[in-house]
C-alpha cells in the first residue's frame, strides 16, 4: 500500500513538547491506532529508537533540529502517514 501524508488525529500528543536542537530527547507520542507504526518523524527527519509500546503509545528519540523551529510530528502506520498540525515538537536551545 502506498503511504500518503494526510492530516488526521491519530497522533494526539507528544511529551515532552520541546527539547534541544542537538536532538536526543526521549519522547512519547500518544494517540490511537498506532499499532504497526514503522516510523516517527519530527519535521522531515526520522526519529531513532522508535518503539511501539501499545496501540496508544510510541516512544522515540528526537533527531537533530534547528534551534527555535516548531516541527510537525509524523507517524507512519500500515494505513498511511499522518500529521496533525496540533501535534508539534519545538527545538529550543
Amino acid at each position: 500500500m502506498q503511504s500518503t501524508r494526510q492530516s488526521f488525529r491519530q497522533s494526539t500528543a507528544i511529551s515532552p513538547t520541546e527539547g534541544p536542537a542537538a536532538g536526543g530527547t526521549s519522547v512519547t507520542v500518544t494517540g490511537s491506532a498506532l499499532t504497526g507504526a514503522t516510523d516517527v518523524s519530527i519535521g522531515s527527519v526520522a526519529a531513532t529508537d522508535v518503539v511501539v509500546v501499545s496501540d496508544t503509545e510510541i516512544t522515540a528519540v528526537t533527531p537533530v533540529g534547528t534551534d527555535g523551529s516548531v516541527a510537525a510530528v509524523w507517524v507512519t502506520t500500515p494505513v498511511g502517514t499522518n500529521a496533525s498540525g496540533e501535534v508539534t515538537f519545538t527545538y529550543a536551545g
